[in-house]
């Protein structure tokens, strides 16, 4: 992988709660050539403990970027990957490593990329893989499948470094964050205005916006797409308005 596919991936900790481990991750980075680090509501991690794990890779942990959010940390980036073990009915398709990182490789040469490790106690929520185009798991064995933090990113990032890209040159430049955020938005928007949900049920609507997140996510829209959608709603809201402004007016002629 060269330098500057890796110059576009940024790793990212969410809540870690164990400073040795952040100084491990930046070590295990270091190890792999990639230097940007961000954390999200991090402990108080500038310690000693944190620089003894982080051996020769001190200048990865004085320039990590901290966020506040998920969303803050991913708003500028144009693929966003998820790193898990834990499965469960509502936490969406797994695919393993191996297999997404020519993925990852490609993309990172046309936009930045997150990679998103959960914290040491719970890993990363339901609510937390919404924001993500792919949820990857590490192959390990069945027994004791759970690895410790900085283990995972030094697992993550190798494969990366080895990984060899599988060149589309006709996609374009993925959306970001940020505008599929947007979408999301102005769909559920939508939604509302034409009374989806209106049958009693007041998780449905959250519950399709959930699905639009994970398949919307999977496909990796680009700019032109993601206005493309937007266009959509855009014409549906003001055939709605056209709609209640003709019955408003049949009203006061009925009246």
């Amino acid at each position: 992988m060269k330098k500057e596919y890796r110059d576009n991936v940024e790793i990212i900790l969410v809540s870690p709660s164990e400073p040795g481990n952040i100084g491990g991750t930046a070590r295990a980075m270091n190890n792999m050539g990639f230097s940007h680090l961000g954390l999200v509501t991090p402990v108080d991690y500038k310690i000693p403990e944190t620089y003894k794990f982080a051996w020769n890779s001190h200048e990865i942990v004085d320039n990590a970027k901290v966020y506040d959010s998920i969303p803050s940390a991913i708003k500028d980036k144009g693929y966003v990957v998820a790193m898990s073990t834990r499965k469960g009915r509502d936490r969406g398709r797994f695919e393993v490593l191996n297999d997404v990182v020519p993925e990852i490789h490609e993309l990172a040469a046309k936009t930045k990329v997150a990679v998103i490790f959960g914290c040491e106690s719970w890993g990363l929520t339901n609510d937390d893989l919404l924001h993500a185009n792919r949820v990857v798991r590490i192959h390990t064995a069945d027994k004791f499948p759970s690895l410790n933090l900085s283990q995972a990113v030094l697992v993550t990032c190798y494969e990366l470094f080895n990984s060899k890209a599988k060149i589309d040159r006709d996609r374009l430049e993925p959306a970001s964050r940020e505008a599929l955020e947007l979408c999301f938005t102005h769909i559920e928007k939508v939604l509302a205005m034409i009374g989806y949900g209106d049958r009693g049920d007041r998780l449905l609507p959250k519950n399709i916006i959930k699905s639009v997140k994970k398949l919307v996510g999977r496909a990796i829209l680009d700019p032109h797409e993601v206005a493309m959608l937007r266009g959509m709603c855009s014409q549906v809201e003001k055939t709605i308005e056209g709609f209640k402004l003709r019955k408003d007016k049949q009203d006061g002629i009925e009246k």
